[in-house]
């Protein structure tokens, strides 16, 4: 009986951690979009891979395609894992974002982010293993 309760608990501690490692996908998806809100576009930047080599834009082209940005709101939905590669994991996140201008006018998006995050690799600096955005693939939607 004792071992039947040990794989039991085995098992759903297993499940919170998966389920828990997915979502953490998301509270950086949060976070970037809570950055921008606030006006903290140096952190919000900053979960951006920095590693990736076809990074979209720079600090200033980031910055300036927010400066009519009043405020954001950000749905995610369940990540989908894809297949590491190269000692990376790499998991999209779906999401609809909804943005009020400065001037009032509404523009609502949907798309996915790409994130990614070093798997144990001998080496690599310690903020590599967090969730960082590899891409974004966001389109302009009406209605």
């Amino acid at each position: 009986m004792k071992i039947l309760a040990l794989i039991l608990t085995l098992l759903i501690t297993t499940a919170l951690g998966t389920a828990a490692a997915m979502n953490k996908p998301v509270v950086t998806i949060q976070r970037y979009y809570a950055d921008i809100n606030r006006g903290d576009f140096q952190k919000a930047y900053s979960l951006w891979d920095s590693s990736n080599p076809g990074r979209p834009q720079s600090y200033a082209q980031f910055i300036q395609g927010f400066a009519q940005t009043a405020k954001t709101k950000v749905k995610t939905g369940t990540p989908i894992r894809n297949e590491g590669a190269m000692g990376s994991v790499y998991t999209s996140v779906p999401v609809t974002v909804d943005a009020v201008l400065k001037n009032g006018q509404h523009q609502h998006f949907r798309g996915k982010y790409v994130l990614r995050k070093v798997n144990d690799v001998p080496g690599v600096k310690a903020d590599n293993y967090q969730w960082h955005i590899y891409s974004a693939d966001l389109h302009r939607v009406t209605g």
